[in-house]
């Protein structure tokens, strides 16, 4: 029960809408922040616009040298080629080749 309403979490849940997820790894040679990787955070931002009501997220593993990027949206198609376009731009920057 929602403390607040009194209403059970599954009524409450059933407003929300799941969207596909696209989750890339890509490896690479040592972590640094997105914002010095040229081209990245217009690209990152370019992808939050069209997603619209999706989310972007680019980190690194905490275990391993990958880069994550973890695009949702309504769109599956769409997410997906926006997470290649921002994986590739990744590895080419600072991919382990």
């Amino acid at each position: 029960m929602a403390s607040e309403t009194g209403e059970a979490l599954a009524s409450l849940a059933t407003c929300l809408s799941n969207f596909p997820q696209v989750l890339l790894n890509v490896p690479v040679r040592r972590s640094r922040r997105s914002t010095s990787i040229a081209g990245v955070v217009e690209r990152k931002a370019a992808s939050s616009r069209r997603c619209r009501r999706g989310r972007v997220l680019i980190r690194y593993s905490g275990t391993e040298s990958l880069a994550r990027v973890m695009i949702e949206g309504a769109d599956g198609a769409r997410i997906r080629a926006m997470a290649d376009d921002l994986a590739g731009l990744i590895r080419t920057q600072i991919g382990d080749q």
